[in-house]
């Protein structure tokens, strides 16, 4: 069986089945980072100095990457339904130059000030597994 007919199987278009594929290995690559960050960052919201460079490196990669997806053609022409599951998982707003993850805005705030507030600690590691969850749901979806 060819690529298209499993995507029919999937009820993806072409497009769309790129699309989450990509969408998938960026969820679970967040939930990766936000693992990174949780696991650096001590009980007083203290994030350690000697992970600080290498998590901010993730992390301007990761804004990146998903501001690039999320500005695309693509992602606007993916299935409601679709983008309302990312959204659940992840609060994606809009700024001056188009579509972000505000997660990963608080982070980079975060780590440009070496601190983590609570709210923002509670609110990454509740939605670390529903990500991966996710990710792995859309991943095997778009190779069936």
């Amino acid at each position: 069986m060819d690529a298209t007919a499993f995507q029919s199987l999937a009820g993806l278009t072409p497009s769309q089945f790129g699309t989450a594929y990509r969408l998938g290995a960026e969820l679970e690559a967040l939930a990766v980072l936000f693992v990174e960050v949780l696991s650096a960052t001590e009980t007083d919201g203290q994030i350690s100095s000697g992970d600080l460079q290498e998590l901010d490196n993730n992390c301007k990669r990761s804004w990146e990457r998903w501001t690039q997806l999320l500005n695309s053609s693509s992602y606007e022409k993916w299935t409601a339904s679709g983008r309302t599951d990312i959204e659940e998982l992840i609060t994606i707003s809009r700024g001056a130059s188009g579509l972000f993850v505000s997660e990963i805005y608080l982070l980079r705030v975060s780590l440009a000030n070496g601190r983590m507030f609570g709210d923002l600690r509670k609110r990454l590691a509740a939605s670390v597994s529903g990500m991966r969850n996710k990710a792995i749901e859309m991943q095997r979806k778009s190779v069936r």
